[in-house]
């Protein structure tokens, strides 16, 4: 079963801002894992929710499991994204 994308306000505002290339390949990325999204999600550790790996940006999405829905929380480029989450990524 597929599960259903919901988008946050300030994503949509993030897309608008972008060149219409890359908002599109976000947007199709993540209507893309929709079927499947555990194989391209990763864990974020200090906050329970999963990043979404699209070239060089990042989006943070929360997944509810019993109602099949990705909630799209925040998108930006990989420089900037764990700013604005105020915590570094786990290096391996």
């Amino acid at each position: 079963m597929t599960f259903e994308v919901r988008w946050d306000k300030k994503v949509m505002d993030f897309l608008r801002k972008q060149d219409k290339s890359i908002a599109s390949r976000i947007v199709k990325k993540v209507d893309g894992i929709s079927k499947e999204p555990m194989q391209h999600l990763e864990p974020l550790v200090s906050i329970k929710s999963y990043k979404l790996r699209v070239g060089s940006y990042r989006v943070i999405i929360d997944v509810d499991w019993e109602n099949k829905i990705l909630y799209v929380l925040l998108a930006d480029h990989r420089k900037r994204i764990y700013k604005l989450l105020n915590f570094e990524p786990i290096k391996a």
